[in-house]
């Protein structure tokens, strides 16, 4: 079965609280190749939407090609360091990455990396 966006984000939130999370939505943003997948979370953000409501828009359809899923997973790396995937995919459309984020203990990006990215 796969993991809904709601499951990812709970699975997610294991590792980053909200802060974090956001922390790194924001960062990703400012590096110089921007996944559509981030500025579609940024906009909501922009707008006063949560993560909740946010990832609530994406559910998986069955049946309905063209919708688009998110992936989101992150690892614990290292003492305050994670690897972060997202992206979203779709029917011949999505895209996103993975990055290696270290965080201070005020829940602030201290250094990012982009370590891949896709496009379908």
């Amino acid at each position: 079965m796969p993991r809904t966006p709601a499951t990812q984000l709970t699975a997610a939130r294991k590792h980053l609280n909200d802060a974090r999370l956001l922390a790194f939505f924001r960062g990703a943003a400012e590096l110089n190749w921007v996944p559509s997948a981030i500025n579609i979370i940024n906009r909501g953000l922009a707008k006063g939407e949560t993560l909740d409501a946010i990832f609530g828009q994406f559910k998986p359809v069955r049946g309905r090609e063209g919708s688009l899923v998110i992936n989101l997973s992150v690892k614990r790396s290292d003492d305050q360091v994670y690897l972060v995937t997202f992206g979203f995919h779709g029917a011949l459309v999505g895209d996103g990455g993975e990055w290696r984020v270290s965080y201070s203990d005020a829940d602030k990006v201290v250094a990012m990396e982009q370590l891949s990215f896709w496009i379908s």
